[in-house]
Order: C-alpha cells, then sequence, then structure tokens
C-alpha cells in the first residue's frame, strides 16, 4: 500500500475522537502535515479541556493549523452555553420580517449575539468558522437545513451574511461560506443519501448565488460545496464535478478562495463510487480542501490522494495550486492568543 505523503495531508482537515486528541492523533498530525483539524460536539464537551487541545495541536504543527468549528447558531452549535452559543439563522431572519427598518433591528441583536460567541472562539484558539450559512429556504418543508438559513430573501440573507463575515474578520476568524452553489433546493439530507437540486442557471444567478457573492465581497476567505446533483448543469455530484465547480463556483463567486468539501464522511457519496475515486474526484474537480470526520477516513484519503497523484488522476499542478489557496487562507487567520474565555 502507498504510504501517505506530507503533500497530500496538507488538503486535509480531520477530527480527532473524545475531549482530547490522542497520541496516535497528534503523531498523525504531524507526520502528514495536515492543514489542521475540525471540532465536533464530543471535542467540546469542556471548554478549558479544549483550549488545551488546541494548544497541544498547533505545538504539534509545523505551521498555524486550521481549528475549524460548525458554530452556526441554534441547532447547529458544537460549542454550547453562553455566551458562544447564540440563536438560529432563522430566529434572526424571522425578526428582520416587516420591512427596512426590521431588518436593521435584527441585524443589530445578531450583531451582538454573533461578535460574542465570535470573541470566545477566538479566545479559545479556534480560527476558522465553517458559516455562514449562504442556502436560502426554497423548499416548503423541513431538510438539512431546517433553521439554518437566514431565510428565502436572497437580499436579508446577503446582509447577515455580509454581517457574518465582517465579525469574523474583526476577530481572526476565517470563514467559509456553505453550500455552494445552493443547497436550498434539495429536500434529502446529504449526511444520509444523494439528493438533487433543480436549481436552473437563471435561478442560481438570480437568487442561489446572491447571497454568496455578497459574502464574498465582504471578503470572506473560502467556499464549502456540498454533496449534491444539480442535473441541469452535470450528472456528477457537485463534490465530483469539474464542470460545477468551474462554471458556478470558480468563474461565478471566486477563483482564489480556498474550496472544501463537505463532509467525506457523509451517505450521500456511498452511494455514487469507492472512496479512492471521491477522493481523486473531488480534488480533480477543484476541491482544495477534503474534510473528514475521523482519523481512519482521514489515512484511507491520504492514501487514495497519493495514488491518485502517481496515476496522474490528479495533477501535480492541482495539488500545487490547491497548496497555494489553503496557505492563503492561512495567513487570513490570527495567530492564536490563548487568553482565558
Amino acid at each position: 500500500m502507498l504510504k501517505a505523503s506530507p503533500a497530500a495531508g496538507s488538503l486535509f482537515l480531520t477530527a480527532y475522537s473524545g475531549q482530547s486528541p490522542s497520541i496516535e492523533f497528534l503523531k498523525f498530525l504531524d507526520k502528514n502535515c495536515l492543514a489542521g483539524i475540525v471540532l465536533f460536539a464530543d471535542n467540546c464537551q469542556n471548554h478549558a479541556t479544549l483550549k488545551d487541545s488546541i494548544l497541544c495541536i498547533q505545538e504539534h504543527s509545523d505551521n498555524q493549523a486550521l481549528i475549524a468549528i460548525d458554530q452556526e447558531g441554534g441547532r447547529v452549535c458544537r460549542l454550547r452555553g453562553s455566551p458562544v452559543e447564540y440563536r438560529s439563522a432563522a430566529e434572526y431572519a424571522a425578526l428582520a420580517e416587516g420591512g427596512p427598518e426590521a431588518l436593521q433591528r435584527a441585524l443589530k441583536v445578531y450583531e451582538k449575539d454573533f461578535a460574542a460567541a465570535a470573541q470566545y472562539l477566538a479566545d479559545l484558539g479556534v480560527n476558522f468558522l465553517l458559516g455562514p450559512v449562504c442556502d436560502l429556504k426554497l423548499w416548503n418543508r423541513e431538510t438539512a437545513l431546517e433553521g439554518r438559513t437566514f431565510g428565502s430573501d436572497p437580499d436579508v440573507a446577503s446582509e447577515f451574511v455580509k454581517t457574518t463575515v465582517r465579525i469574523c474578520a474583526e476577530h481572526g476568524l476565517a470563514c467559509c461560506l456553505k453550500h455552494a452553489p445552493g443547497l436550498g433546493r434539495v429536500s434529502t439530507d446529504p449526511h444520509e443519501k444523494l439528493g438533487a437540486s433543480a436549481m436552473s442557471l437563471e435561478q442560481f444567478e438570480n437568487v442561489d448565488s446572491l447571497p454568496f457573492k455578497a459574502g464574498v465581497a465582504a471578503g470572506a476567505d473560502s467556499l464549502m460545496s456540498s454533496h449534491f446533483l444539480a442535473p441541469k448543469f452535470d450528472d456528477m455530484p457537485v463534490t465530483c464535478s469539474n464542470k460545477i465547480i468551474k462554471e458556478l463556483i470558480r468563474n461565478t463567486l471566486s477563483d482564489s478562495l480556498a474550496l472544501l468539501s463537505d463532509d467525506l464522511n457523509m451517505g450521500a457519496l456511498s452511494q455514487f463510487g469507492s472512496f479512492d475515486k471521491i477522493v481523486a474526484q473531488c480534488v480533480g474537480a477543484g476541491h482544495d480542501l477534503l474534510l473528514t470526520r475521523d482519523l481512519q477516513t482521514a489515512k484511507l484519503g491520504l492514501a487514495a490522494l497519493d495514488r491518485a497523484l502517481e496515476s496522474g488522476d490528479v495533477s501535480r499542478q492541482r495539488l500545487s495550486e490547491a497548496q497555494s489557496r489553503i496557505n492563503r487562507l492561512k495567513r487570513k487567520t490570527s495567530a492564536p492568543t490563548f487568553r482565558k474565555p
């Protein structure tokens, strides 16, 4: 079996189990020069322990590691408790109903709440927010995005997105606009199975893309895709589609920002092909960072990417391009201060 290399490792964000990273995890992180880690709820039970774990991870990284977290508000908060836990995007959007004045009042409430959470995250050593959610609520029943969007109006959502991007920058957090090119028309949950969006080019240009464009214009640091089909553009899932990534994300949203995959452990991709094939297609299509939920998947992913590089399924130029975008993303993060929250 081909041994995973540090070059391949630099494209991965992965997670450790439990409240503290194991010696095995730290050795893996150090040896393979991973881009960083992504935090899940079981890592965040004790905030003081998490702070120590982040410091330990940084000490085992050859340059500043990305410490990523889903802290969207509402039900998607890995860290719980005030002030880092705040209301859901849907609740702030509800406050904005009633016209321009209501929107401004809602934005002020959101700004206060989110700024407190952002400061707390930065004090812990977190430097990469996997948010804001730029998807719109375009499906009339519950989906994977339930409660996670700033509503169905792209102009209203754009204002919340811009506010999020600005506050992240003020607190030294890189941010990530998700889930490009727009998950709002997908009825199924990509955690479970592969769904499809009926989005047309006109809908993308005039509706779905607007919060993403607002976020990019405000200075966002990266983008995240997700695992779904957009059959009006390609028969490949977004994760593996060079066509969708080039035409809808790179040409329309940003050619320079780092593009993250959604979690490669999700059930949606298991229906599509072998893991080796998915990793190669994901990077080959234009993703710069690959997210995995656990150490075992990261090990498999690194080996798969090395095989793809060796065979030529992924070019060294594509690898270099990804590393360049990752380095640019890392430069956007402030050095951890590790002040007491």
